[in-house]
């Protein structure tokens, strides 16, 4: 589903559509900011994600499958 969700994404998404993507509240989102797990730009007082940097950050901490 979240692939799915990825598609949706264009470049320069808000907080509020990466929040609700990574189903997480504001709180958790700035503290991925903060370690930088996930990038982002700020421009005037908005914050963008670009779609190859969370996508990045899904690869990053994905799991090998267990058979």
């Amino acid at each position: 589903m979240q692939v799915q969700a990825l598609s949706i994404l264009s470049n320069g998404s808000k907080s509020r559509e990466v929040r609700k993507l990574l189903d997480v509240s504001p709180g958790k989102l700035h503290a991925m900011r903060v370690s930088r797990q996930l990038s982002f730009m700020r421009i005037g007082g908005v914050i963008y994600y670009e779609r190859a940097d969370i996508e990045k950050m899904f690869e990053k901490f994905k799991t090998a499958a267990v058979k």
